[in-house]
Parts: C-alpha cells; structure tokens; sequence
C-alpha cells in the first residue's frame, strides 16, 4: 500500500525492498551467506529465499526454499523479526501435521487467502501444502506426495510436476505455475484441480484463446 515492492533476491539469500522512491536496501539476510537463523531481522538469515506474499497485517511470509521452511517476517515499530511458520530447517520430508513437526521439500511457491490459510507450492514433493494459521497445523490440499503427473482430479486424486508460483483470487482460487508440465492449473475452494492454460506434455509459445 505504501508503494514499496518487496524482492526476494534469491542467489544472494537476501531479501531486498525497494521504496517509492527507488532507493534499495536489503531488508533481513547477509548477501552470500545461507543460513536459517531466527530472530531479530538485522542477524536473521536465509537459504535460496524465492516467491513472497504479504497478509492483511503487513507481514511477510516467505517460501525459504533452501532451507525447506516457510518463514515470516514481522514489522513492529520497536522491533522487526524473522519466524519460521512451519517446517525444520534443512530437513525436508513429506509429514503432515503440527506446524513444528511438518516436513516440506524445495517449497517455491506462497500465497495466502483472507481465512488464514497460507498455500505452499511444495515443488520436490509435487504437492500444494497448506497451513491453517488457525489451528497451527498442514496439510496436503493438492497432489500426491512424491508422485508426479498431469492429472487432475481432487485433492490427492490430482498429480503435478514441480508446481512453483502460485496465486490466490480474492474468492479463494488458486492458480498454480506448474512448471515440468508446462500447465496453469487452477485448483477450487473444494479441492477440484483442473487445467487451466497450457496442452498437458507439451511445451511452446503459441498463443491461442
């Protein structure tokens, strides 16, 4: 709302803010450093740091993909500091679960809807996970854990291939890049996942209605 646009500057493992004015600053991390420490932002650190969502509040979550978390930053006016949401650093895996306890592999994707989920593009696991902020716990919304494909389906009846960036509508629609298959899907409210954009095993650059 400010007009700042908020980068995740990935190979330098930093996050990077640039202001209305187009002056630039590196908000949290130490460039060439990879790291997973917690805690104030100044001394915070991150690991191949990619997609980034803002909530209502004006926190920042954070797919930390090198590190297999999902973290948050939180601006206060005294003190600024990084979270982590869910997930063990550089222990990935497939649990769901308590958000302690939940294992995530290579999630590139975040994007969040107004009921206080967040929706994670869990890329290795060929997953859509989500966290319900509500009751602190995830689970698999999309896809079949550790098994790829283009189908779709609902739930865990639906099959990806590497799915990354991801978007949610204001009515709770998520749109998915999933990137192997050259596909947008397009996943429902309930669960239904279907094709949204693009010929399942075939890539190009042909536009078409």
């Amino acid at each position: 709302a400010s007009g700042s646009v908020y980068v995740s500057d990935t190979a330098n493992h930093t996050l990077r803010k640039i202001n209305a004015s187009g002056s630039v600053i590196t908000l949290g991390g130490t460039s060439g450093a990879a790291g997973a420490h917690d805690g104030p932002i100044a001394s915070a650190t991150f690991n191949y740091p990619t997609q980034l969502a803002l909530d209502s509040a004006g926190s920042l979550y954070i797919a930390d993909t090198g590190n297999h978390l999902i973290r948050k930053i939180t601006f206060g006016d005294s003190a600024t500091t990084v979270s982590t949401v869910a997930g063990r650093a550089n222990d990935f895996g497939t649990d769901n679960g308590p958000t302690s306890s939940a294992r995530f592999s290579t999630p590139t994707g975040i994007a969040l809807d107004n009921m206080g989920h967040v929706f994670v593009g869990d890329k290795a696991n060929q997953a859509i996970r989500v966290i319900d902020l509500n009751s602190n716990t995830v689970t698999t919304f999309s896809g079949s854990i550790g098994n790829e494909g283009n189908e779709d389906g609902v739930g865990t009846a639906a099959y990806f291939t590497s799915p990354q960036g991801i978007y949610v509508s204001a009515s709770g629609v998520l749109f998915v890049a999933d990137t192997d298959n050259h596909l947008i899907r397009k996943i429902s409210p309930n669960g239904s996942t279907t094709t949204w954009a693009g010929a399942r095993t075939q890539y190009g650059s042909r536009d078409r209605s």
